[in-house]
């Protein structure tokens, strides 16, 4: 019982020592210190922070995109976000945009929809699709789904729900500048957001929970084998 106790309390000592030794950017949604832009009520769409959630809300044929420039200038990173779709049509895309235009109108972006369909995409004029599926029990619907970008190089990989689904070589991105976007007629709802030193987490993360567990023996249930 007690190396259960202190199993415990490490893991969550080593929670957070990975947390501020790894992230370059942290948005827990408490308010908006970041200055997300278009916040309010507006004519078919909608946008608020609270509760430490970010809610992005169109009413309206309105596809609504809430960005901003993290300063984050890593050659390598990891970008992650906890969203799901609050309520709309089942097919339509919520997602995460990256490598964005200063106007906005330029971007790669990772999206699911509660069909239980991905994609990554290249928008610009056009939005085409670089690569899509469909997994039975993959996405989570009406539930919290994470999405994760992992930059190494000029080499992106995408995981949905903790699962490596796509990667691919992007030379160049638009611009440094982040997005949450929606579809029409859906309402997106955000979690937090954080963009982290990937490489650097992964190596604390099993050489912190090595040195954890290593010699520790926990007791058997009673009746088990």
């Amino acid at each position: 019982m007690k190396n259960r106790i202190f199993a415990v309390i490490m893991l969550m000592l080593l929670t957070a020592g990975l947390s501020a030794q790894t992230n370059f950017f942290h948005e827990p949604f408490d308010n908006n210190k970041n200055n997300w832009p278009f916040l309010g009520n507006h004519d078919g769409y909608s946008l608020a922070i609270q509760n430490g959630h970010l809610r992005v809300e169109s009413t309206s044929n309105v596809i609504v995109r809430t960005f901003i420039n993290p300063k984050v200038d890593k050659i390598d990173y990891g970008l992650s976000v906890e969203m799901f779709l609050e309520k709309g049509n089942a097919d339509g895309l919520i997602g995460l945009c990256f490598g964005m235009s200063e106007d906005g109108k330029d971007y790669y972006s990772f999206m699911y929809d509660n069909t239980g369909f991905y994609g990554v995409y290249k928008n610009g004029e056009e939005m085409k699709l670089l690569f899509g599926g469909k997994e039975e029990g993959l996405v989570k619907r009406f539930e919290y789904n994470d999405l994760l970008v992992v930059k190494d190089g000029n080499e992106y990989s995408f995981e949905l729900n903790h699962k490596q689904i796509y990667t691919t070589k992007i030379d160049n991105t638009f611009g440094d500048f982040i997005a949450i976007k929606t579809s029409a007629e859906t309402t997106v709802k955000v979690n937090e957001l954080n963009i982290y030193n990937h490489k650097r987490a992964m190596e604390l993360s099993k050489n912190g929970l090595d040195n954890l567990f290593d010699g520790l023996v926990f007791p058997k249930k009673k009746g088990g084998n």
